[in-house]
């Protein structure tokens, strides 16, 4: 039997452990972080998997609070840890270029709300590259050929890079509430957001320009994940309708035409859809 992993990071207040199930005997957990988990990618080639961590503590000159982060790398096969980075942001979304070759890392340092995106040589362990933006990223997506990088962070904005460098930074601007989540489709020349303020905006890359707005049915107001099928012909939100004072909603997983936004299906949850994923077929 081909075997088959599934992955579920677990956050604790004071430790972490990232639990791994799968079809075949002596899976288990991988213990190693200290703090909690936020971001987990495989390698293509599965043999791979990235695990993102960060807290806070306290500098004992400036009484300034400094966050920390941990990134590490664990052998599948061994289900051991064959590396790891530390710096000081803390680690809340990471992914492997197609090739294997970078890791590319997004997260928050300088006090909760400055954010960093940062491109790894992992094996290596040496940073390729890094920007220092004002808003914590909460989302990045890399093209299928490796060439472009979408990243989202607090605020309405999303941007394009070009990988490895990081250069050329194209502004996605349109939404009108923070964006929450980004991808690209399958051939990628399209690029989905999702925002808080109930749409997901489908924009070109070259040039780069919105082209089509998607529109959540009802109560639903905001947009938690987005994610293209594997054939590229429909794009999916996960959404809800969010109460920001008291953390809750109802949510569903919605699916439009991509082509031209016509609305397929919305199935109902009894919460926020906060993340989607298909299976390869």
């Amino acid at each position: 039997m081909k075997k088959q992993w599934m992955i579920c990071g677990l956050a604790i207040a004071v430790a972490a452990v990232i639990a791994v199930r799968s079809t075949e005997p002596n899976c288990g957990l991988l213990r190693g972080h200290s703090h909690e988990v936020f971001t987990l990618a495989f390698a293509p080639d599965g043999k791979t998997l990235v695990s993102g961590s960060g807290d806070f503590r306290m500098d004992a000159d400036t009484e300034q609070l400094q966050e920390y982060g941990e990134l590490k790398f664990w052998d599948m096969g061994l289900r051991t840890e064959s590396s790891a980075i530390n710096s000081d942001a803390r680690f809340w979304a990471a992914a492997f270029s197609p090739d294997g070759r970078w890791a590319v890392t997004g997260g928050g340092v300088h006090g909760m709300r400055a954010g960093r995106i940062q491109v790894w040589d992992w094996r290596r362990k040496k940073q390729i590259a890094a920007v220092t933006q004002e808003w914590l990223v909460q989302s990045l997506a890399i093209s299928p050929d490796g060439r472009r990088l979408a990243t989202v962070s607090y605020g309405s904005q999303a941007t394009l890079w070009d990988l490895p460098n990081l250069e050329n930074p194209v502004v996605l601007d349109g939404h009108t509430d923070d964006v929450k989540s980004v991808a690209f489709s399958p051939d990628g020349w399209l690029v989905a957001t999702g925002s808080w303020d109930g749409t997901v905006k489908l924009w070109e890359t070259e040039p780069a320009r919105c082209v089509r707005t998607l529109q959540l049915d009802g109560e639903l107001t905001a947009v938690a994940a987005v994610a293209f099928s594997p054939d590229g012909t429909r794009v999916v939100a996960g959404s809800g309708a969010v109460d920001r004072r008291e953390a809750n909603c109802r949510g569903a997983v919605t699916s439009w035409e991509a082509s031209t936004g016509r609305h397929i299906v919305s199935l109902p949850h009894e919460e926020c859809v906060q993340a989607l994923a298909f299976l390869h077929d």
